[in-house]
């Protein structure tokens, strides 16, 4: 838990902003954000760090399970990854940042520029009307 939650509860209150890094990147199609996360992801979890943490192999069938509705990634289309951080604000009670690592996809520039502008365009201004739906005003980075 969150410094920032943990102070909130102690003070009784259930109002907790955090802030939330996953894995994660976004591209026009689901198809094609995983497909080019997959092989950058799969170089640097199956290097040394991956064998000093004793990692379990990287195989194409576990990178998929954290990234579709319910796993850990951040990886999709716009409204899938707009959707996700939305689901996780709730489960966690309300985020002011989401921080992207998209430098393990060892993807080419161009590519990472395409998804930092559908973040930027796409992503963010979903996340923020869905949070609206609920009542809730982002705050943070998501003014």
């Amino acid at each position: 838990m969150l410094i920032s939650q943990e102070k909130n509860i102690l003070r009784g209150s259930r109002k907790t902003y955090g802030r939330h890094a996953r894995l994660g990147y976004v591209a026009e199609t689901s198809q094609q954000a995983k497909d080019e996360m997959y092989e950058g992801y799969k170089i640097a979890m199956s290097g040394q760090m991956a064998k000093d943490r004793n990692f379990p192999p990287v195989t194409r069938e576990r990178f998929d399970s954290q990234t579709c509705t319910t796993g850990a990634f951040l990886v999709g289309d716009p409204q899938e990854v707009a959707d996700k951080i939305i689901r996780h604000s709730d489960a966690l009670g309300g985020l002011v940042r989401v921080n992207f690592q998209m430098d393990t996809a060892n993807t080419q520039h161009e590519k990472l520029m395409k998804a930092i502008e559908l973040i930027g365009k796409e992503v963010i201004p979903r996340v923020k009307e869905g949070l609206g739906k609920r009542g809730i005003r982002g705050k943070g980075n998501l003014n």
